[in-house]
């Protein structure tokens, strides 16, 4: 097979996004564990929630909610599975525009979080489980062909083809994965890195939208993708941001007293009377697809 041949088959961009996850430079760097990283997600619940208040939409949670409506994926009458719900940035919106959401999550305190919030706004049309997306056996869960929109933003619970494939499957009609598309920088973040390890920052972020993109393409289907810019801030007392920084960095490496200091150093010399401001710039990719459109059988 040659290989411009061999570049429209699965096989290859599973491979391709296996690689490309191996040889990511943040990814790689990491050293916690899968359980680790779930401690992580609960300990920073509370200040994702801030970040990203599903309450008051944010413009990039309304550009998807429009692209989904445009596409006709989300009308009064959808069913919709969120995988990797977190808090609710997009549950509760859901909930406004469809028939119901089943919400999932591994992080205890996202949906401990969501949980709240549902009570809080008397809502009766969110279902919230906490979940792992990677262990849900779908034919016993009553899971299989169920939804009418299966949808997945930005997490690490749709990372390669086992879990796009899940996807596909408790989907009876449509799927979007919103992902990253290139690098996500952070100023301070990456000042911080190359005080800490001596070399560059390597670009936060997951492999590239172009994997599950172009190995849907693969498959057979007929996946359609736009392009977001979007950024969000975060302001922290000093104190504040000097726990989030080491939080973040001990995904990377043990915080030794040095490190403390280093970080620590960083943020009392940037804060503006007592404030640290840290901006984050992104570009994402919406793909959306319909699971009955396959040329290919899977």
């Amino acid at each position: 097979m040659t290989e411009q041949n061999d570049i429209m088959t699965p096989r290859f961009w599973i491979k391709a996004w296996e690689d490309a996850r191996k040889n990511n430079p943040t990814e790689s760097a990491m050293i916690r564990s899968s359980a680790e990283l779930i401690d992580y997600y609960n300990q920073f619940a509370s200040k994702y929630d801030q970040l990203h208040s599903p309450v008051k939409r944010t413009k990039r949670v309304q550009q998807i909610l429009d692209i989904l409506q445009h596409e006709g994926f989300l009308t009064p009458g959808t069913d919709v599975l969120d995988i990797g719900c977190g808090s609710g940035n997009y549950t509760l919106p859901f909930s406004e525009l469809c028939s119901s959401v089943t919400a999932i999550d591994g992080a205890e305190e996202m949906c401990r979080q969501l949980k709240n919030k549902v009570e809080h706004l008397s809502l009766k049309n969110i279902k919230v489980q906490q979940k792992l997306w990677e262990e849900i056996d779908l034919e016993k869960e009553g899971m299989y062909k169920k939804y009418d929109l299966v949808f997945a933003s930005m997490t690490e619970a749709v990372s390669d083809y086992k879990a796009l494939k899940a996807m596909n499957d408790a989907s009876k009609e449509n799927c979007c994965l919103v992902f990253w598309a290139g690098t996500v920088t952070n100023e301070v973040r990456s000042e911080l890195w190359e005080k800490i390890f001596n070399k560059p920052d390597p670009g936060y972020g997951t492999t590239s939208v172009i994997y599950p993109f172009n190995l849907l393409y693969s498959l057979g289907y007929y996946p359609a993708i736009r392009f977001i810019d979007t950024e969000w801030t975060s302001e922290e007392t000093a104190a504040k941001a000097t726990e989030s920084l080491a939080r973040f960095f001990w995904l990377y490496t043990d915080i030794t007293p040095g490190i403390t200091d280093i970080i620590t150093s960083y943020v009392n010399e940037n804060a503006v009377n007592g404030t640290l401001l840290q901006k984050t710039e992104a570009t994402l990719g919406v793909v959306t697809w319909k699971v009955s459109h396959c040329g290919n059988e899977n």
